[in-house]
């Protein structure tokens, strides 16, 4: 309590006195006692309170998500600011520093520019990035307030809180005409329409030059969804990649081409699937033991709408019914007026359908479309088969030593589809069990949700020979 009110009350608490006092000869003596009485008691009381509010943060703290951002949508640290401690069931934070086992990793945080302002819900984003946000909050790693009270000599892993992704086929391939299904847009946050590049050069550039980028161990990261395009020429050009500051982005794409890219930096990530196969629990023990026959050696079915026409032409030629099924289907959604939801036009069975074919297939193809990345990568591992997949020089998830391709897929270059299946039948029974377990394995790891998919991130930041890129071949 100030000095200023503990004065005040002990004023009145004289004033008291004086005016039921009778006896003047007392008044000096008695007045210093009940002004030490006085002291004593909000001594008391204010180590009570004290004590009573620490205890309080240390045990009863709401998740971080309800401490980082109110119902305004502005980030709140009064209590790390006011206590420096936080505690919750993942993590222990004391004085901005990570105690226990995971004390020698690099904090992560994000900046303050966008989402983390009193405004945060004038600055749109889609699902997709509110499923990593969530993610990144609820982290054990994760320090609210490292970006604004970094001194430089702590390095972070710092994300934006400012949209760069703009993922408009999850959770739904409706395109961009349909924001209103792909946009977070809870809350009355506003509707994601698209990404000013501009906007977000200046905020990369002004992030490089904060304190909490000024370690050399620090990085940018930098979400990127829509192929290279207007990010690859606002912010990774090769000549501004080189130079020092440039050097600390790292971009993580969906859909980026490796010959566009920092090969010293950047890496791909997995997309979310949109439909994806849950085994039950007779259909993993199979698996698990080898033991699963199933009955199509290849299949695919999807759309008619592949870049290369040498895919359908050789697809078409191999189906047969009996171990190789090829379906081309043509993909619409209409609007369910009741719902404003989006479905697909063909029946349910045919949903259905697709991923009980995915479950009877040993391989699938997973050829690029319109990108060069495709769904069906995480849709095919989810159902513990093997993604075949045709996508010239694209830059694959992670890197080898967290996602090594050899162990669960097979990546054929777009001018031998031809040859897809002399390649497959080279594979020993033996050797397909353990990519089809290594393919669930690794989609429950890192690819499955937000969370997997922040894993994978981390564990190639982390790591010390983070170069190997994955890089389909051409």
């Amino acid at each position: 309590m100030p000095a200023a009110a503990i004065e005040e009350f002990e004023d009145r608490i004289s004033s008291s006195w004086n005016m039921t006092s009778t006896d003047k000869s007392e008044t000096v003596p008695k007045k210093r006692r009940e002004t030490f009485k006085a002291r004593y008691v909000l001594l008391f009381l204010i180590l009570l309170s004290s004590g009573l509010n620490c205890y309080l943060i240390a045990h009863t703290s709401p998740p971080r998500s309800e401490i980082y951002e109110d119902r305004s949508g502005s980030v709140s640290n009064n209590l790390l600011q006011k206590f420096r401690i936080f505690r919750n069931d993942v993590g222990n934070w004391e004085n901005g520093d990570l105690v226990g086992n995971k004390k020698d990793k690099i904090q992560i945080t994000f900046t303050n520019f966008g989402w983390h302002t009193a405004n945060g819900r004038t600055f749109p984003r889609v699902k997709a990035t509110r499923q990593l946000y969530d993610a990144i909050l609820e982290h054990e790693r994760y320090n609210v307030s490292a970006f604004s009270d970094a001194t430089g000599d702590v390095p972070y892993y710092v994300f934006l809180d400012v949209e760069t992704c703009g993922e408009s086929n999850w959770p739904a391939m409706v395109g961009n005409q349909h924001p209103e299904v792909y946009s977070d847009i809870d809350d009355g946050r506003l509707m994601f329409k698209s990404i000013n590049w501009k906007s977000i050069k200046r905020v990369v550039d002004k992030t490089l030059s904060s304190l909490a980028m000024s370690h050399p161990d620090s990085r940018l990261i930098v979400m990127n969804c829509q192929g290279n395009g207007q990010l690859g020429r606002n912010i990774y050009d090769a000549p501004n990649r080189d130079s020092h500051i440039y050097g600390k982005v790292v971009v993580v794409s969906l859909s980026s081409s490796a010959r566009l890219v920092s090969m010293h930096n950047d890496f791909g990530i997995p997309p979310l699937p949109i439909k994806p196969v849950y085994l039950n629990d007779k259909e993993l023990k199979q698996l698990k033991s080898c033991t699963e026959d199933r009955k199509y050696l290849f299949s695919f079915q999807g759309r008619n709408r592949i870049p290369f026409p040498e895919f359908k032409q050789y697809m078409s030629s191999l189906h047969n019914g009996k171990d190789m099924y090829i379906e081309f289907t043509r993909n619409h959604y209409t609007k369910a007026e009741k719902t404003n939801t989006y479905v697909t036009k063909q029946p349910q069975n045919k949903f259905d359908f697709y991923n009980e074919l995915l479950k009877k297939s040993t391989f699938v193809g997973v050829p690029r479309g319109d990108n060069l990345y495709s769904y069906r990568f995480s849709e095919v591992m989810s159902a513990g088969a093997i993604p075949v997949i045709y996508a010239d020089d694209w830059l694959m998830p992670y890197t080898r030593d967290v996602m090594n391709f050899d162990e669960f897929a097979v990546v054929i270059a777009q001018k031998n589809v031809n040859a897809t299946k002399d390649i497959l039948m080279k594979i020993s029974p033996e050797e397909r069990c353990k990519m089809q377990n290594r393919a669930l394995d690794l989609y429950n790891n890192y690819v499955s949700d937000s969370n997997g998919r922040l894993r994978g991130i981390l564990e190639v930041l982390d790591s010390k020979s983070r170069f190997a890129q994955n890089v389909a071949p051409h």
